[in-house]
């Protein structure tokens, strides 16, 4: 899959990361918009474009700083992309890179750190 988005999606400017992200989560069954944001910084593609994760844990934590209204649990593209927007503020307000911030919210809400 990567070779694939790499051959698809590579500009003479570098990646077009956020065409490749609609792409994965648009074309493949049981892939959304954070699984695709996932698979792309896994592969090291992704990474400093301030994809952002959301997952419930994620989205708790916003709503309680006030980032957004409301947790949802399946995000639709335009919400998905509202709720990044949301996420990249708090990353920007707290100083945390986007990359580190969703990381860091998850595993202190899990207890767990996988990266």
């Amino acid at each position: 899959i990567k070779s694939l988005l790499e051959r698809k999606f590579r500009t003479p400017k570098g990646w077009n990361i956020f065409r490749m992200r609609e792409y994965l989560a648009s074309q493949h069954d049981g892939v959304g918009w954070k699984v695709a944001s996932q698979f792309l910084r896994n592969v090291g593609i992704g990474l400093g474009y301030g994809l952002a994760l959301l997952d419930r844990h994620i989205q708790r934590e916003l709503e309680k700083f006030g980032y957004i209204p409301k947790v949802v649990p399946a995000l639709n593209k335009r919400r998905y992309l509202e709720y990044e927007r949301r996420m990249q503020d708090l990353a920007r307000d707290s100083g945390i890179p986007m990359d580190d911030l969703d990381l860091l919210i998850w595993s202190n809400k899990t207890g767990k750190i996988m990266k």
